[in-house]
């Protein structure tokens, strides 16, 4: 239709909208109420603008459709992220709805133990920790005859649940965190009541190896456990 109007050098918003009739027959069912009142001002820019928002996609949409058969297939949480970010090129996205997005494609193991964090940590956090977890379980469903399997199920439902605690500790963590740069009297002065529990660790040694040692999956810098764990083996 505009290129019609400019052939015909056709400019009143009237006599454009006059010929709105003309659009396919989806369209002016779409708008028909638009049809049978005629705005007063601006008729034609009214009808166009109601059109576009009516029948037309908008860029959410669009982009949740270029991912709607997209599958791990074989990548990493965090490979699988990158060719995510590499398909949007210069397109726009909240880091929510990306988020969303993302966390569709993992496998359900995953995305259960990211419930509890999900919303507060960063994808690219949630990336790191899903890579790690995603070694644990591809190490853990090796295919095996039904006995071993037996074992198997049963070592990942440890895993998993180790995993889920230790995700747990870290939402915590996280959140201390942030109330920590905001310290209190009363804050400083519980800190005591801790000292016999802290002289029974490590100092240099960070929370997740003190609690889970050998199991932990995170581990935050500085931490001394891999020297002690080494000398551990050598005095033995």
């Amino acid at each position: 239709m505009e290129a019609i109007f400019t052939v015909r050098r056709i400019t009143d918003q009237k006599t454009k909208f006059g010929r709105g009739g003309g659009f396919a027959t989806a369209i002016v069912d779409e708008v028909s109420d638009f049809l049978e009142a005629v705005p007063e001002v601006e008729p034609y820019a009214r009808l166009k603008e109601a059109i576009l928002r009516r029948m037309g996609r908008t860029e959410e949409s669009l982009i949740r459709e270029l991912f709607s058969n997209l599958t791990c297939d074989g990548r990493t949480p965090s490979q699988l992220l990158r060719y995510m970010k590499s398909r949007l090129g210069k397109n726009t996205m909240a880091d929510s709805i990306l988020k969303s997005l993302w966390l569709d494609r993992l496998p359900t193991t995953i995305t259960q133990i990211f419930a509890p964090m999900s919303e507060n940590t960063s994808i690219d956090q949630l990336a790191d920790a899903a890579d790690r977890i995603f070694s644990q379980l591809d190490n853990q469903t090796t295919p095996v005859h039904s006995a071993e399997a037996t074992g198997d199920h049963r070592s990942l439902e440890k895993t998993v649940e180790e995993l889920q605690l230790q995700v747990k500790d870290l939402t915590l963590a996280l959140k201390s965190r942030g109330r920590s740069r905001f310290p209190s009297r009363r804050r400083f002065r519980s800190r005591p009541r801790s000292s016999s529990r802290d002289k029974d660790a490590t100092p240099t040694m960070c929370y997740y190896h003190r609690r889970f040692g050998s199991k932990a999956y995170y581990c935050i810098k500085p931490c001394t456990y891999t020297a002690v764990a080494e000398n551990k083996t050598a005095s033995e």
